[in-house]
């Protein structure tokens, strides 16, 4: 819709701006997953053994860690077409080497040994502990520790790269 240019021209506040931008896409993440959490209780007879509030816990830190994601994707890349390209290859690649599309059982053990290092596996390990067993809050606070942890080092790099006077490129 190419409303970049003129909202930079406003008023509004860099941060503003920022939020503006992630709140309704953080409030749709969160309304999908509620919707897939309702869809497997009432369709599929999922339970959830564990702690409700440690589901909505782990949901929210992953929302803020996939936007601050989306953030530094777009300090960084220099066009359009770049960021398309980053963003669904790098989710993509998160959620496969992290287990959530495939348990971690089944791939090689290489993908074992990278998958600490991806965002998707801490939520999915998370996500497991709650669904599959009693877990608590208390017993996903490594994980979302973890997850907090890369929202962080996302926010850094956008903090970092990210120029409102910097035009983006369509091509």
């Amino acid at each position: 819709w190419l409303t970049w240019d003129r909202i930079r021209a406003s008023p509004a506040r860099s941060l503003h701006i920022l939020l503006g931008k992630a709140i309704p896409g953080g409030v749709m993440a969160l309304t999908q997953l509620a919707l897939l959490f309702g869809f497997g209780i009432a369709v599929l007879g999922l339970r959830i053994q564990g702690s409700v509030a440690a589901v909505c816990a782990i949901s929210l830190v992953l929302v803020a860690c996939v936007a601050s994601f989306g953030l530094a994707v777009v300090g960084v890349v220099r066009t359009a077409s770049r960021l398309n390209l980053v963003s669904y290859v790098g989710g993509l690649a998160m959620g496969g080497l992290g287990g959530a599309l495939t348990p971690l059982d089944l791939m090689p053990d290489w993908v074992g040994t990278l998958a600490p290092f991806m965002p998707t596996h801490w939520a999915f390990q998370g996500y497991l502990e709650v669904v599959g067993s009693e877990g608590a809050l208390r017993d996903v606070l490594p994980n979302l520790a973890v997850l907090a942890a890369f929202t962080g080092a996302f926010v850094a790099i956008a903090a970092w790269r990210l120029r409102f006077g910097e035009p983006k490129r369509w091509a």
